[in-house]
């Protein structure tokens, strides 16, 4: 079944009327197109048409773009509505999947908005577009009749999804002259842009590409989900924290969503102050009485963030659930970050010596005797080699785990990683570094001090641990809480250190250009917990004791973890 909805004002017109000048009472303020049964607004020409409960373009090959502009509601007005037309949006969240399909692989498609006539005759907009198969990027632009200017260049991120067949979420928020652009969930980018009050929204599409549309949103910018009904009802109440600090401002809305997702929006209810606390108090609803999962998404109104938690509850009508505090997590700050290279090098950049290769992450040295640090830049907004501390790459307590393997080269040179890089007082980068040469059987740990010196913690020192065979792999790990590091190798712990004046930074991979070395499996975790179990269609529960060298273990701090067949990147489950 198609759902389409339309907020329209059509009884008490007059009173309207003298009250608000005359808005617009065909203006549909939220639009939700999913195509399960037919177009909605769009039309079926061009090029476009439904299939399989999409919105698929397919192009004819030559160079051409083509803008399809939603045009619903009672009175719209084509591809640059007016004012007074349904079509026409003046402050809005849009958002919408793509899926490239085929073609080429280097074209841009995704959102056109504010499109309308200008004084001259001729179209002006703005355009939030992306491109996933190649760079996997994005580019903002705009026109002003004859005039055009790209707002941000062609820009790769690793919040694009580039898995064949795989949807990216598209997003835009505009306020007055204010915009907020997003891929899946995370924003990317912030502009002021100037002279475009409002206009029609649509897609934006080259005739070299098929690509393909789905869950084509458009809600006011106060709350970005539309709401369902149901049956029957319960209440959530709790309190809300991000990264850990308890939440104790306005401005925060906590939403509950069924199977389906963002699209299955079952409550929303603002975070307010009661007796001294910032709580939240949602109800929730569903067509079944109970059962069905209810899992949160966070969004903050003043800054246009989203947030995503893991919590989760079983509906059950006619209850009150207290969910104590939820913890939320930025979009974009990803709770476990996992690069196995099996299709780009994620955070990561093909660069300076670096490419995938055989899913592995594969350095090849110039044979000058110069190192690198190539530092993991994803999420939302990376700061490069050195972040701040709102930089998306910026970590600050953390566990981090890669398996490398020396390929060629001398047999005596180091590689390994590099945490908490930041740029020092002498304009150059600090860091704590953990090195590793296997061939020799020999490790060490150092620091780049702030004042430009280096500081040898622990010096080469020859372990049993490590890997000499030709080919054989080595993991490093190293955890950090505070300024306590502890260095393991193929899990064992073989060094810990208080190590003064590293709060956080950048994580990176070290290596000398005299060598050839891959890495592979590239992990950042919390320190809680140094795996994230992934979720499956089945359970089954394993319940017992432990003990550690034939004595039971009767004391707290213990996690035990269950692993696939993969091993130690297949997590199925954590239990203290």
């Amino acid at each position: 079944m198609q759902t389409k909805i339309y907020k329209t004002v059509v009884t008490v017109f007059l009173i309207l009327f003298i009250a608000f000048g005359g808005q617009n009472c065909a203006y549909a303020e939220d639009v939700f197109e999913n195509f399960e049964t037919g177009p909605g607004g769009f039309s079926e020409a061009d090029g476009f048409a439904v299939s399989d409960g999409r919105y698929l373009f397919k192009g004819d090959g030559s160079d051409d773009s083509k803008v399809k502009v939603w045009a619903g509601g009672t009175a719209p007005g084509g591809t640059t509505p007016e004012s007074d037309n349904s079509n026409y949006f003046q402050d809005f969240f849009v958002s919408v999947d793509t899926t490239w399909e085929s073609g080429a692989k280097d074209v841009v498609y995704g959102i056109i908005l504010c499109s309308h006539e200008n004084t001259g005759g001729t179209p002006s907009y703005v355009r939030f577009l992306m491109e996933t198969e190649t760079a996997g990027g994005y580019k903002i632009d705009k026109r002003e009749g004859d005039s055009y200017e790209t707002i941000v260049d062609p820009h790769q991120s690793s919040l694009v999804n580039r898995i064949n067949g795989a949807k990216n979420r598209l997003s835009v928020m505009k306020r007055g002259n204010e915009f907020s652009f997003y891929i899946n969930d995370a924003k990317v980018s912030h502009h002021t842009i100037e002279g475009f009050d409002g206009g029609g929204i649509g897609l934006s599409v080259n005739h070299q590409l098929d690509v393909s549309f789905d869950n084509f949103l458009i809600t006011s910018t106060d709350d970005p989900w539309i709401k369902k009904g149901g049956l029957f009802s319960m209440n959530v109440r709790g309190q809300l924290s991000v990264d850990g600090v308890k939440i104790e401002t306005p401005g925060y809305v906590i939403a509950a969503f069924g199977p389906e997702g963002d699209y299955d929006c079952r409550g929303v209810a603002d975070i307010v102050e009661s007796s001294g606390e910032w709580r939240y108090n949602l109800p929730v609803s569903s067509d079944k009485r109970l059962g069905e999962d209810i899992t949160f998404k966070t969004w903050n109104r003043d800054s246009g963030q989203f947030y995503n938690t893991k919590s989760k509850v079983s509906f059950k009508a006619d209850t009150v659930f207290d969910m104590l505090t939820v913890d939320m997590r930025l979009c974009g700050h990803p709770e476990e970050i996992f690069e196995d290279f099996e299709i780009d090098a994620g955070g990561f950049w093909e660069t300076g010596g670096f490419s995938v290769s055989d899913g592995r992450y594969l350095f090849k040295g110039n044979e000058t005797n110069t190192f690198w640090i190539d530092a993991w830049a994803g999420g939302s907004d990376p700061g490069g080699i050195a972040p701040r501390p709102d930089n998306s790459n910026y970590f600050k307590d953390f566990f981090v785990s890669v398996d490398t393997l020396w390929e060629d080269g001398p047999e005596n040179i180091g590689y390994g990683f590099t945490v908490c890089t930041y740029e020092n007082t002498a304009k150059t980068v600090s860091y704590v570094r953990f090195l590793v040469a296997a061939a020799t059987g020999i490790f060490k740990i150092d620091k780049n001090k702030a004042d430009d010196s280096l500081g040898t913690i622990v010096d080469w020192t020859g372990s049993s641990l490590i890997n000499r065979t030709n080919g054989s792999k080595n993991r490093l790990s190293i955890m950090k809480k505070g300024n306590a590091f502890t260095f393991y190798i193929n899990d064992a712990k073989v060094s810990h250190q208080t190590i003064e004046g590293f709060d956080g930074g950048g994580i990176g991979l070290y290596m000398n250009n005299q060598l050839d070395v891959s890495f592979d499996n590239f992990r950042i975790t919390s320190t809680d917990d140094p795996w994230v179990p992934k979720e499956g269609l089945f359970t089954m529960d394993v319940r017992g004791q432990i003990c550690v060298d034939g004595l039971s273990v009767e004391t707290p701090g213990y996690v035990v973890a269950a692993f696939g067949p993969d091993g130690d990147y297949d997590c199925r489950g954590i239990a203290d």
